[in-house]
């Protein structure tokens, strides 16, 4: 039982870039609304998509509710897989409820927003850039959880290390590139904006990478298991 509980932590890492991933792209928001969008302009697209907004929040609220048992089982893992890891793992754990935190607010605000778009579109505005500033901007977490990864698997020394030393390389690669939503606090047009490719873009394919690559690290490790 115990096994089969571990492996449906782990497959909630693809569902949870499933169902996340759906769930702003029904909403509309792949890619984002431009930062330099108006209260009349940001006001006037909820007011259009309410239900397209509502429902897409919950499929994302769903897919974050899978990242829970999925950043849980990765803490596991890096503790028992790896020798001397354990204040590593715990710095992972933490980092990891705190990109949770970083998921769930930006929902609920979203939410919130579609109750107002025809009263107050200076609300609706500022609760949308609350949401995205704190998704593309707040990448202090996500960097921390990826680079405790990379740091534990690469100290392991072993000759025969249960996970690969790349995936430890591939973590501080991802965390480094997560820096990338910095700027977002300082432009809103180009590459940097909302909407730019390198920070919506690049950095959300990387993480949704992560979780897969994540994934697999895990299942292999379990594989080995007796």
């Amino acid at each position: 039982m115990e096994r089969r509980i571990e492996l449906f932590c782990i497959w909630c890492g693809p569902l949870f870039v499933l169902f996340f991933g759906a769930g702003w792209l029904v909403a509309g928001f792949v890619p984002p609304l431009s930062a330099a969008d108006g209260p009349a302009r940001i006001a006037k697209f909820y007011l259009a998509h309410v239900e397209e907004l509502r429902l897409g929040m919950l499929l994302a609220q769903i897919g974050a509710g899978c990242a829970i048992p999925f950043v849980v089982v990765l803490s596991q893992h890096i503790d028992r897989y790896i020798p001397g890891s354990a204040i590593l793992a715990k710095i992972q754990s933490m980092a990891g409820t705190l990109l949770l935190v970083g998921l769930f607010v930006p929902i609920v605000a979203i939410a919130t927003a579609t109750i107002l778009p025809g009263h107050s579109p200076e609300l609706v505005l500022g609760l949308n850039d609350f949401a995205f500033t704190m998704i593309l901007w707040a990448f202090v977490p996500a960097t921390v959880e990826a680079f405790a990864i990379g740091c534990a698997v690469l100290k392991d020394r072993s000759s025969s290390p249960v996970i690969p030393r790349w995936i430890g390389y591939f973590n501080l690669s991802v965390g480094a590139i997560y820096v990338l939503g910095a700027p977002t606090l300082y432009v809103t047009h180009g590459a940097f904006g909302w909407d730019g490719v390198l920070t919506f873009w690049t950095v959300f394919i990387a993480f949704a990478l992560w979780v897969m690559v994540s994934s697999w690290m895990m299942l292999g490790a379990t594989k080995k298991q007796p």
